[in-house]
């Protein structure tokens, strides 16, 4: 584990360390590299969380998820600071752009993603545990709450209220019924049946997106 005091957060900001691999949305990529030249990711701003960094230890220690090894996580100013292992490769969006649409093997790459999901959505939160707690920053789930909708809520439920996913179907029926044009019965036909108030609640991906496989 690279020791903290190698590269500090008031150095990895500056624009003369690293090379940017991403940038936007309050958030920043780099790749440094540190004494002895190990090269490390630091991801940082102030949408990045301490939680982000938590759930990563928590699946290198549980599953057998390839997960990149979170080395340091560091609070500074209004944001946090994660310094994870760097591992090279391509990520899955790059490499399916050049395979062309019938190519067996976007299916087989895809297909490897089916075990590490179901690995990941075996971890069950204990009784009681708020839907969508991201470790030490569940005031960042009524976000994901928000995005459920085509426009902002109504109301926010009471955060610790969202226990199970029969609490999540009940807000999410009463929010659709609020809406203009929006009927006992079009619920029962188009939303009803997508949702299932006894599936148990689990650790999930929020943004399983290709960008995002390496």
């Amino acid at each position: 584990m690279p020791p903290a005091s190698t590269l500090q957060p008031e150095d990895v900001v500056r624009s003369t360390i690293g090379q940017v691999l991403h940038e936007g949305c309050g958030r920043v990529i780099k790749l440094v590299e540190i004494a002895g030249g190990q090269k490390v990711v630091v991801k940082y701003g102030v949408e990045v969380y301490k939680g982000e960094g938590e759930v990563m230890r928590l699946l290198r220690r549980q599953t057998n998820i390839p997960i990149p090894e979170v080395y340091h996580i560091v609070a500074y100013n209004d944001g946090v600071f994660l310094y994870l292992e760097y591992i090279p490769g391509e990520n899955l969006a790059d490499v399916l752009l050049r395979l062309k649409p019938h190519d067996p093997r976007r299916r087989a790459l895809c297909a490897k993603l089916v075990p590490i999901l179901d690995e990941l959505h075996g971890i069950v939160a204990p009784p009681g545990t708020p839907i969508g707690n991201y470790a030490s920053f569940p005031e960042w789930s009524h976000g994901r709450l928000n995005a459920l909708t085509t426009v902002p809520p109504r109301t926010l439920p009471p955060f610790s209220s969202l226990t199970t996913s029969r609490n999540l179907v009940d807000w999410i029926k009463s929010e659709f019924l609020a809406r203009p044009n929006c009927t006992d019965s079009l619920w029962a036909r188009y939303i009803k049946p997508g949702l299932d108030p006894d599936a148990p609640v689990v650790l999930s991906h929020g943004d399983l997106h290709p960008y995002n496989v390496l």
